[in-house]
């Protein structure tokens, strides 16, 4: 099961973008779009349950505290003059498109 790479990422780029433009029209409500666009038992809901199940909540929640984190210690070096360059690592992210499966990446 998969969609290859030259599908799925339009269908998630554009489903991101429609998402994001939504929540910009309804205020950021999160949760008034859910119950907009989700029906009870159907495959929207089904989707937002299985990833609330596998934790993606608090994986975005720690995702964000430890980018805020590491931006607090490298403000307090920068304040005290400190070489930052040793503190601070810049992974690249990279897309490796491949028609025959689903979008992969590697950092």
């Amino acid at each position: 099961m998969g969609l290859g790479a030259a599908i799925a990422a339009p269908l998630v780029t554009e489903t991101m973008a429609g998402t994001a433009a939504l929540l910009a029209e309804r205020g950021y409500d999160t949760l008034a779009v859910r119950r907009e666009v989700a029906s009870p038992g159907g495959s929207t809901a089904r989707g937002l349950a299985a990833l609330e199940r596998g934790g993606l909540r608090a994986a975005f929640h720690d995702a964000a505290d430890a980018s805020h984190r590491l931006e607090r210690q490298v403000t307090v070096l920068a304040i005290t003059r400190v070489d930052i360059s040793n503190y601070v690592q810049r992974p690249v992210l990279r897309l490796h498109p491949d028609a025959s499966s689903s979008t992969s990446c590697s950092t």
